[in-house]
């Protein structure tokens, strides 16, 4: 029932809240959990879960978690981009690859390369945030310049890490090279909307 999704993802987010506060208050223990156990990838299982089944990239209406208070996607949303943040000050290395890889990385099953890489997720954010759900959370702009200050962060260290190319420059996903050859042009220009370019329009609506 949509009551017991809201019981759980409170429960969530409280323990995302405590464990941002308790790396907060100190960086030793934030570097040995993140260090010596899989917090990290638990952490981008529970990203892609949420935001794969909260809102379709190309139909924001359409959620297949039903929750009874949409707000608590967006309190997620903030209580994860917090300790992603905290987590690649304590480690910087360690963590900066892995969560770089994870962002760049494609399934390995993905054989044909149609699927989007995982900066997907970080638009998602970005589309959720901006709902009418989330426009009535207040503070919801805030959330947004968080996610922004994390991309910022990724990229500004991703050169001092294992993962050289950050693929912002590719399209989110595929569109019909022998059609545009043929015609010279493309139908609908969404078709070549890149990552980068995206999270351009997405810092606009923040900044402007």
């Amino acid at each position: 029932s949509p009551y017991r999704f809201d019981q759980v993802y409170m429960t969530i987010n409280s323990i995302c809240e405590f464990l941002f506060e308790a790396f907060r208050r100190d960086a030793q223990i934030a570097a040995l959990i993140v260090k010596t156990t899989k917090l990290l990838p638990k952490i981008f299982e529970l990203m892609r879960f949420t935001l794969d089944n909260a809102a379709s990239f190309r139909d924001p209406s359409k959620g297949k978690i039903p929750l009874n208070n949409q707000g608590l996607l967006t309190i997620f949303i903030d209580k994860i981009v917090k300790l992603l943040h905290i987590c690649m000050l304590h480690p910087r290395d360690y963590s900066t690859d892995l969560i770089a890889r994870f962002l760049t990385e494609r399934p390995l099953d993905d054989l044909d390369n149609s699927t989007p890489r995982n900066w997907v997720y970080l638009i998602k954010m970005f589309r959720l945030i901006g709902s009418k759900h989330s426009s009535y959370y207040y503070g919801h702009i805030d959330v947004k310049l968080s996610i922004c200050r994390l991309i910022a962060e990724i990229l500004m260290r991703m050169p001092n890490s294992s993962v050289k190319e950050h693929y912002l420059d590719e399209t989110v996903r595929l569109f019909d090279v022998e059609k545009y050859i043929d015609q010279g042009y493309l139908e609908d220009e969404s078709e070549i909307e890149t990552y980068g370019g995206l999270f351009l329009l997405e810092f606009g609506e923040v900044f402007r």
